[in-house]
């Protein structure tokens, strides 16, 4: 056995391994969002955290895990929903998600907040959780019509990293192979989970006395065949009959089209632009 071959050999591979690793780093491959998990929420970004994915596509969270980089004030309006709020998942520039597209389309200051597979619930015990943000003259909620089910749980660590690798390779690797739960996108709905979220918004819109605006957002195929699935939402809203509860629906957008979305759920940045656009001038004047 030649063991001087085998030496040279095991330190090319080591060289190989290190010179990957320079490279994931270099290449931006690892500079993605972080979240925080057993939060109120279930989880929520991590707060107080910046940078550039591949080094294209910049990202920020204020110290309320709000995606923007400046500090929160007390002036404006919030704007709550999941990963269309986000932009994580279509890998969208900052300045082409819908919280800063919106802040520009409205001339209102906006404060985005979401994550990745939130639902109603989540959304709501983040508020809850933070009463500061009840002085805010608005809150919108974006929601599609998966919203309305159980409470949205931390799936892992490729869902909803908490930490960066330490070592790139193996985590890249057996992120490539990973395959979420399906039921994690899809939860289904029942009569204990509905009375869960009903109350939860109850008790939101109890404590609430600033101007709720629900943003109904309709996903592709739900466009492609002229379907409406928010009764389940439009049933509870006429129930709890408030009148500073308003609701504006992307389907009455003319120009909505299914070329307006990157996946089944998500905008692209030219949907972000055309909601904003139909959006924006309604939200001056409700």
């Amino acid at each position: 056995m030649n063991w001087r071959r085998i030496a040279w050999g095991l330190t090319a591979l080591c060289a190989a391994f290190l010179v990957l690793e320079v490279f994931w780093r270099v290449a931006g491959v690892t500079d993605f969002p972080l979240y925080v998990r057993e939060a109120p929420e279930a989880f929520v970004p991590a707060p107080n955290q910046r940078g550039r994915f591949l080094h294209r596509f910049d990202w920020a969270y204020n110290e309320k895990s709000m995606g923007v980089a400046r500090p929160f004030q007390p002036v404006g309006d919030l704007l709550i929903g999941d990963s269309e709020i986000e932009g994580s998942v279509t890998f969208l520039r900052q300045a082409d998600k819908i919280g800063p597209l919106l802040e520009e389309a409205s001339g209102i200051t906006i404060w985005p907040i979401g994550a990745k597979r939130w639902g109603l619930d989540n959304e709501l015990a983040y508020l809850n959780s933070h009463p500061d943000l009840f002085g805010l003259k608005t809150i919108i909620l974006l929601s599609n019509s998966g919203d309305f089910g159980p409470e949205r749980q931390w799936d892992d660590e490729f869902e909803h990293p908490t930490r960066h690798p330490l070592i790139a390779t193996p985590y890249l690797l057996a992120r490539k192979f990973y395959r979420a739960d399906p039921r994690a996108d899809n939860p289904q709905p029942s009569p204990a989970s509905d009375k869960i979220w009903h109350d939860a918004l109850h008790r939101f819109l109890n404590s609430y006395k600033g101007r709720v605006i629900f943003v109904l957002l309709p996903i592709q195929s739900e466009v492609v065949n002229h379907q409406d699935h928010f009764s389940p939402l439009l049933k509870q809203l006429a129930l709890e009959n408030r009148s500073n509860v308003s609701v504006i629906r992307i389907a009455d957008d003319t120009a909505w089209s299914p070329s307006f979305y990157q996946n089944n759920y998500h905008p692209n940045a030219a949907g972000n632009r055309e909601l904003a656009a139909f959006v924006g001038p309604r939200i001056r004047h409700y």
